[in-house]
């Protein structure tokens, strides 16, 4: 009998088992298979930037003949992705009108990326959207779009990224009757603002590489409108202005015509190249900062204003301590992620709330509160 009741329960186990493997299958069947990060390509956020392709040929809905000095568009997404991609994969981009219906489509040139290394992507440019002239549109608002992947070969699609855009619009007829529908057009990029960045430049030096800080700026702004200065525990020992001091462009989001007065989002770097992550030898009047652990800030003076703050801190062995806000928002960089806090107004007026709902078009970040 003992035999019996020991056959029966493992028959029971058996049972279990099975029905719990036909459920993961059915599961399965109803659910197409999606490449996770940690399986597939990945979005680099801090790459994606979105604007616009602007044409002033525009094609009402169902008109057989074009309306000239009109302006219209279209997005324009570029962004990196991380691999592995393998052979046999399809990256493509959806954008969606504000009311949800779907509006334009592009399969992009898709090659492999090996893992862990990336590539850069960029929706169609100027004559390559010849093809779709008629989809051009006068429509401002927020508008979705979704970033997608797919492999035939291995049975796998999913959505890399998805969010949304504003997209608003600045006359360009200089009171000139006959340009009254001239425009330009551009996405709001107010959300990035207090978002900012602290790094080492490790292509200068893989080894004992210098401090950079990036950071964004709304409106016309060159480099000798801007100043930073690097303050360890309150005082203050390098200026941009000092010999290997650094004041670069990295990102530029303009209007299709890029007027002066219209509205314009920047993201630059500063950088001491005289203040580096570890003691070498070689580097004669170097600040070293692994010598220095502790509390620094970076004050940005924009036309002599005091224009942004940015803090963090130094480790014993140089690098710059870990707040955790790029993994809780699987960001995939070397960089830092740091709160900027926005002073005065150099900037204009500006949206001061929309990183809590705008950032990286609509994926605010976790564990992120502006100064």
């Amino acid at each position: 009998m003992d035999r019996i009741k020991q056959s029966r329960v493992i028959l029971s186990c058996v049972s279990i088992r099975l029905s719990l493997l036909l459920l993961i299958v059915a599961l399965a069947m109803l659910n197409p298979v999606n490449a996770r990060a940690e399986d597939g390509p990945t979005v680099v956020k801090t790459s994606l930037h979105i604007n616009v392709e602007q044409r002033s040929v525009y094609w009402p809905p169902g008109a057989t003949k074009a309306q000239y000095t009109t302006a219209c568009w279209v997005p324009r997404a570029q962004f990196r992705v991380r691999g592995p991609l393998t052979a046999g994969s399809q990256l493509s981009v959806d954008f969606t009108k504000p009311d949800g219906s779907a509006w334009l489509h592009f399969d992009l040139a898709t090659s492999e990326i090996a893992a862990d290394h990336t590539d850069s992507f960029e929706t169609p440019t100027g004559g390559s959207l010849d093809k779709d002239e008629k989809k051009f549109i006068l429509a401002v608002g927020t508008f979705g779009f979704k970033i997608n992947y797919k492999n035939e070969l291995e049975g796998k699609h999913a959505v890399l990224f998805s969010g949304k855009f504003k997209v608003n619009k600045v006359s360009e007829s200089r009171g000139i009757a006959s340009q009254k529908n001239m425009y330009n057009y551009y996405v709001n990029h107010d959300w990035a603002l207090p978002i900012g960045y602290v790094w080492f430049d490790t292509e200068d030096n893989d080894k004992t590489p210098p401090l950079r800080v990036s950071m964004w700026f709304r409106n016309e702004v060159t480099p000798n409108q801007l100043d930073a200065h690097l303050f360890y525990q309150g005082k203050e020992i390098k200026s941009t202005q000092d010999t290997g001091g650094r004041v670069e462009t990295e990102v530029e989001i303009n209007t299709a015509s890029n007027e002066k007065t219209d509205p314009k989002w920047s993201q630059w770097y500063f950088g001491w190249d005289t203040v580096r992550k570890v003691t070498a030898d070689n580097y004669e009047h170097t600040y070293f900062l692994d010598k220095n652990p502790g509390e620094y800030e970076v004050k940005v003076l924009r036309n002599g204003k005091l224009s942004r703050d940015v803090k963090f801190t130094v480790g014993a062995d140089g690098s710059i301590v870990d707040n955790g806000i790029a993994a809780a928002n699987n960001i995939i960089t070397k960089r830092v992620v740091v709160p900027v806090k926005v002073i005065g107004t150099t900037d204009g007026t500006w949206q001061q709330d929309a990183w809590k709902t705008d950032a990286f078009y609509g994926n605010p970040l976790k564990d992120f509160t502006a100064p």
